[in-house]
């Protein structure tokens, strides 16, 4: 019974792994800069969008005052009904930005994108 089970060995493993699309998050926020990046976005890319490799777009708008996001809220978000939203609003709560002394509204854009998998899966289905 045990010969019918299939197991990766740790080379499949990686291969397989190299071969899965990656979801990546790119960051950009106005007028002030990220004090440090983002601590693995990726991990919060919309599960069902990755699978299905779609894209998206979110803009939040943000309190920002002493480094951190407050009170952030979905601007713009493309497509609408995939999850890209709340998975912005989880990673803007991670930011730090480099703020001036005032608190000041400004615009967080997040992009959400699926890179093919690397050259070294040609001839893999």
């Amino acid at each position: 019974m045990l010969g019918a089970l299939a197991m990766l060995s740790p080379s499949a493993a990686v291969a397989a792994e190299r071969c899965a699309p990656r979801p990546t998050v790119t960051v950009a926020i106005s007028p002030f800069d990220l004090a440090y990046p983002p601590n693995k976005p990726e991990r919060l890319y919309p599960q069902a969008a990755r699978q299905a490799g779609m894209s998206g777009h979110v803009t939040l708008e943000c309190n920002a005052y002493s480094g951190r996001l407050d009170q952030c809220a979905i601007d713009e978000e493309t497509p609408s009904d995939q999850g890209f939203g709340a998975s912005a609003l989880k990673v803007a709560k991670t930011l730090e930005v480099r703020t001036g002394p005032v608190a000041q509204i400004v615009r967080v854009e997040f992009q959400f994108d699926v890179q093919p998998p690397d050259g070294t899966c040609k001839g893999r289905s």
